[in-house]
């Protein structure tokens, strides 16, 4: 395809044929086509659409309790799993034959979905408020753009803060030009359902530059602080609301992760635009490398999400290890210096039929443990383990491959290998 401003841009062969015209059956047939690729990767029972409210008990009032608490109308509110997944909902419904602006120090793995779906993704300069306003309009004006998505705390390398006045600033340029201003990760950015005393926020969505926005990621701590659960809301205004799919899955089978692996699996022959390498090289440690490159030397017959260059993190399965003995390499690892996290959260969403041990008086999740019983099924179903190890969080450790071998040393020594 070739977007505004002469550019040409790859497609994608594993989703040709398939509209982008922004109708929710395209969205639809997208979501099932990597539903599809996940249930022959990993067996049946993946994933179940279905509408929300009525799927999971109490999910109304909880809408109706977020539109209050927030300052918004509850149709402005969709309840989804993952942040992935409401990601791919958005840019599907937008459609890709307009560019994309994004931050310029923006450094995401939801960008993958962009590039999944060939989009043509634009930087934007930014300065120390946040994004740069002027530059922002020329490109506008100079591009005509679909959506201007922000996240500038999430896998941020400057540690930039995000500041309140900005966000409304360039939510009333994408509103007069009619773009969709989408604020990813909401929840960490614009402090939204937290006190962080880091932020300047909370943002407030009742500002009138808010009516049009898109925000994805908005995770309550009174539901759920380990982003089991994310919400959309939108303006009724603005172009996406008409082209959202409301859903939710079901948890009983590790769908969160494999919907998530079936993406990483389309992703596999994509490449990042220049900047975000820019980003990479500049900001990040080790520099210029990937986890790509020697994951089979280390990680031989492990199920791994296969990400692009630069990627930031990537999700390992510890083969064959069970709950506590992932805890143990976890912390074996952190002790020989390479610092994993757990991926369980990503994989033990709440579960309607089963709910989570900790419960309030209203009905919500307030809490769901890595040793919650709906983790141990998605275990033992998997036969493994899950960790996510980030290359710029090993102290000491400059090269990935050290730190992959380091990993797998701590997998050695606790697996008796």
């Amino acid at each position: 395809m070739t977007a505004a401003g002469g550019s040409k841009q790859k497609e994608y062969n594993l989703l040709r044929g398939i509209s982008h015209q922004g109708t929710i059956a395209a969205v639809q047939k997208i979501l099932r086509k990597g539903e599809d690729m996940a249930n022959a990767e990993f067996g049946e029972g993946i994933t179940n659409y279905s509408n929300t409210h009525a799927k999971f008990p109490g999910v109304t009032p909880f809408v109706d309790h977020l539109a209050r608490k927030h300052g918004t109308d509850s149709d402005r509110i969709y309840i989804l799993d993952g942040g992935m997944q409401a990601n791919t909902m958005v840019f599907n419904a937008l459609g890709t034959q307009r560019p994309i602006l994004v931050d310029e120090l923006l450094y995401d793995r939801c960008l993958d979905t962009l590039i999944l779906l060939g989009a043509t993704v634009i930087g934007v300069p930014m300065n120390e408020k946040g994004t740069d306003t002027k530059a922002l309009e020329e490109l506008i004006k100079k591009y005509d753009p679909s959506c201007f998505w922000r996240n500038i705390r999430y896998n941020n390398p400057t540690g930039m803060k995000i500041n309140m006045d900005n966000v409304y600033e360039t939510a009333e340029i994408c509103n007069a030009h009619g773009v969709v201003h989408h604020l990813d990760d909401a929840y960490e950015s614009c402090g939204i359902g937290i006190d962080n005393a880091d932020d300047e926020g909370p943002l407030d969505l009742s500002h009138p530059s808010m009516k049009k926005a898109v925000l994805v990621r908005m995770t309550t701590k009174e539901f759920s602080p380990s982003e089991k659960i994310s919400w959309i809301a939108c303006g009724p205004e603005a172009e996406i609301s008409k082209r959202i799919i409301n859903f939710a899955t079901s948890s009983r089978l590790n769908s969160h992760y494999r919907l998530q692996a079936a993406f990483y699996m389309l992703m596999m022959n994509g490449d990042y635009k220049k900047h975000l390498t820019w980003v990479n090289n500049e900001f990040y440690q080790p520099r210029g490398a990937s986890l790509n490159k020697g994951l089979d030397e280390f990680f031989n017959g492990f199920i791994y999400n296969k990400m692009l260059d630069a990627s930031f993190f990537t999700t390992l399965w510890l083969k064959d290890a069970s709950l506590d003995q992932g805890k143990n390499i976890v912390s074996t690892a952190a002790d020989m210096g390479v610092k994993v996290t757990s991926g369980i959260p990503a994989i033990a969403p709440v579960d309607a039929e089963n709910q989570p041990e900790t419960v309030d008086a209203n009905g919500y999740v307030v809490g769901i443990s890595p040793t919650s019983r709906h983790s141990i099924p998605v275990l033992e179903k998997m036969k493994g383990y899950p960790v996510r190890l980030a290359p710029n969080a090993c102290p000491g450790v400059t090269d990935p491959y050290k730190a992959l071998k380091i990993l797998r040393d701590a997998y050695d020594k606790v697996m008796g290998k």
